[in-house]
């Protein structure tokens, strides 16, 4: 999960010893001396996806909100050189609450900075019970994409469509539909199909993929990075037919488990995490991780408005006789990711359109 990841490299920078070596381990650093600034290289890069965006129909703008940040117990005294790094690698800071005698308190100031950071978008990744007064370290993120895509669906051809969920009960979710002669590329292989949608300015892009029926969670367990890239590279341009459902969903999530499995099992342990690169005032761990999601896919984009600067030609005419036709039927994946780099922003697969 991106989001533990990027919450164990903010942490890496506080920890020593056996817990600096699992993080290096996790995160197959190559060279410890110049991570941090390899980190903020790929940020700032990233950070320039955003921005307004213009094609021969559309503009819009791009708009990648991410937040992260780190909590201790107020009173904490930081060594200068984490918060130097967190503030000139990261653009990230260590900030303080009173986990102690008012943990309800700390959390609504958690919240709050989420909110805020995201403009009011998510406005809960830390729920209630999820602090008490042993709490000593909390980090959470969260992560709003708002784009326009660069080749439209047509709002007016969106109509009810048949999709089978894992628990075989059809149903019949708002579903896009759009014929198009070039500016996607899509593609098959083994055990799946695929489709990528370019957002505008065709940086970003939603990768598709749906696995053969009845194949969702073991295709899953089978995909690792040389797979996906296999299907990354797949891909090809040319005439595409695609119905794909509506879809949208707020995702709530405690990633110490996902931390725990990427073999970080002392970082949240509060008798083995060596974190006094963080402070010396007492011994800390990571109590959470909390992270929180929104996305939401519709005819537009993703969360996204754009106007049209010039009606497509004829959006509802019929491709030429080899189109690859794709109906999105049935449960999927999908992934936010860079082009340039790589870089997968966002992860997660849809079981039902309609929640």
């Amino acid at each position: 999960d991106r989001a533990a990841v990027l919450v164990a490299v903010v942490g890496r920078a506080g920890a020593t010893g056996e817990t600096r070596s699992q993080l290096d381990h996790a995160l197959h650093v190559p060279d410890p001396a110049t991570f941090d600034q390899g980190m903020n290289a790929l940020d700032q890069l990233t950070a320039q996806r955003s921005g307004d965006h213009r094609s021969s129909q559309r503009k819009g703008s791009v708009d990648l909100v991410t937040a992260r940040s780190l909590w201790a117990p107020r009173g904490t005294t930081f060594e200068p050189a984490f918060l130097q790094t967190l503030a000139g690698d990261y653009g990230a800071g260590a900030r303080v609450v009173d986990f102690r005698s008012d943990p309800e308190a700390a959390r609504g100031t958690i919240n709050a900075w989420v909110s805020n950071a995201t403009g009011q978008a998510i406005t809960q990744v830390v729920p209630r019970g999820a602090i008490s007064d042993f709490t000593r370290m909390v980090g959470a993120s969260a992560l709003y994409p708002r784009a326009p895509w660069e080749v439209q669906f047509p709002a007016d051809r969106t109509r009810p469509a048949r999709f089978t969920p894992r628990d075989d009960q059809a149903i019949e979710p708002p579903t896009m539909q759009l014929t198009t002669a070039n500016g996607l590329l899509s593609g098959r292989g083994d055990g799946y199909e695929a489709t990528e949608l370019p957002y505008l300015g065709q940086e970003l892009a939603l990768l598709v993929v749906v696995p053969d029926a009845g194949t969702l969670d073991e295709f899953t367990a089978r995909l690792d990075s040389a797979r996906f890239e296999a299907i990354v590279q797949g891909l090809q341009p040319g005439p595409l037919d695609l119905r794909l459902p509506r879809f949208g969903f707020t995702t709530d999530v405690d990633l110490n488990e996902a931390l725990r499995d990427l073999g970080l099992t002392d970082l949240l342990d509060e008798r083995r995490a060596e974190l006094s690169a963080i402070t010396t005032d007492e011994p800390l761990s990571l109590s959470a991780v909390l992270h929180q999601s929104f996305i939401s896919v519709d005819e537009e984009g993703t969360q996204a408005r754009a106007a049209t600067v010039q009606a497509p030609t004829d959006p509802a005419a019929p491709g030429p006789a080899t189109s690859m036709r794709l109906a999105v039927d049935r449960p999927f994946l999908f992934a936010l990711r860079d082009r340039k780099t790589g870089l997968i922003l966002a992860f997660g697969r849809v079981t039902n359109p309609l929640g």
